[in-house]
């Protein structure tokens, strides 16, 4: 299955946890090489225009595709197989059929 990355940030990013500026550079090689292993693709991003530009591009590639499947048949199974069951269980337990 495809996996595409998008390294979104900067060498210099920083976060602030409990009080302290930790610093979370983006790791662009960890990235690029989980897309490439994949078959995905490799994206960049530094600020959040680059980040909507990237998210349509991802967009207009990812696609899906309805299929419709009968499922009446399977439904009509189980109903008949509740029945049959409650109708021997019934003879089991009074001897007699509803």
């Amino acid at each position: 299955m495809p996996v595409s990355t998008i390294a979104f940030g900067t060498d210099e990013g920083e976060v602030e946890i409990y009080g302290m500026m930790q610093p979370v550079p983006v790791d662009r090689q960890a990235l690029g090489t989980l897309a490439e292993l994949t078959g995905g693709r490799f994206y960049q991003a530094a600020s959040q225009d680059e980040l909507r530009r990237v998210y349509e591009d991802i967009g207009s590639s990812i696609g899906h595709r309805t299929t419709p499947r009968e499922v009446w048949a399977w439904s009509v199974g189980a109903g008949l197989l509740f029945a049959l069951a409650a109708a021997g269980l019934s003879l089991l337990w009074t001897s007699r059929m509803p």
